[in-house]
């Protein structure tokens, strides 16, 4: 190996440990988004905007793109893997339980609220998602 590939090489190590963002968006009157990638990441960060309408959120997967979404629960107690009531232009860190939860689901879905009880938004919600490897 040369001298140059060994820095394309680190180059391309550095890009790909990079976070990158995606979007999700929440149509006005629903309360599902549209599906979000991230079959090559381990760790999410989600950032709710200040048209979010405070509700939990649950999540859905799917182990395609296109393929049905079901409901994402915990082993540990057949619940939804839920995240607490939380208010607009929030920065949500998932912490290890539900990275766990999530690290083998590919395809996932933000759920406004629960499947007993979900939340619609009142406007078109667009969802930042930071994922890193």
């Amino acid at each position: 190996m040369t001298e140059n590939q060994t820095v394309v090489t680190a180059a391309e190590l550095a890009l790909r440990s990079r976070p990158m963002t995606e979007e999700v968006v929440i149509a006005a009157g629903e309360s599902i988004s549209t599906a979000l990638d991230k079959s090559h990441h381990s760790h999410l960060a989600i950032l709710l905007p200040a048209t979010w309408t405070t509700a939990q959120i649950t999540f859905l997967g799917s182990d395609t793109f296109d393929g049905t979404f079901n409901q994402v629960l915990s082993a540990t107690d057949a619940l939804e893997v839920c995240i607490p009531s939380v208010a607009a232009s929030k920065v949500i860190v998932l912490d290890t339980e539900f990275l766990e939860a999530l690290i083998s689901v590919p395809f996932i879905k933000l759920r406004s609220g629960t499947l007993l009880a979900p939340t619609n938004q009142g406007v078109e919600v667009e969802i930042k998602i930071v994922l890193r490897r």
